[in-house]
């Protein structure tokens, strides 16, 4: 119940992030690796990864990954949350970027209805993060 009541406190304070403050900034996320946990695989941890590139833009509430049909919002300096919201899937995703290590972190939490159901579950990914050219 506590996990609940923190998420929900943290989409209410990714509502309310005056994230405008900061100045704009853009990262190519590159080599993410880690391990996912889905319901298909009764969430035994398994070697993952993502291997397309993903383009952060930080700008506040205009934010984006370039990933279609997502929202995403400036929470902090160097941190975004995207979110979509479907009648079959639920996403939310969280990007850290660490720019004096060159370091990217990603974590996405996904609910699934129907015969798609066994992709739910759970991602945490680190990998290389650049300053867009």
């Amino acid at each position: 119940m506590k996990a609940i009541a923190a998420v929900a406190t943290f989409f209410c304070l990714a509502g309310q992030a005056p994230a405008q403050g900061y100045p704009a900034s853009c990262w190519v996320i590159t080599d993410l690796r880690g391990v996912s946990f889905h319901q298909g695989d009764a969430y035994k941890p398994a070697e993952d990864g993502i291997s397309a590139p993903i383009t952060l833009r930080l700008d506040g509430d205009s934010s984006t990954t370039g990933i279609s049909g997502m929202v995403t919002r400036q929470v902090d300096q160097f941190m975004a949350l995207s979110f979509s919201r479907g009648d079959a899937i639920t996403t939310m995703e969280v990007y850290q970027i660490d720019p004096s290590a060159g370091i990217a972190t990603y974590t996405k939490s996904m609910a699934v209805k129907g015969y798609m159901g066994g992709a739910s579950g759970a991602m945490a990914f680190v990998g290389q993060a650049a300053r867009c050219r």
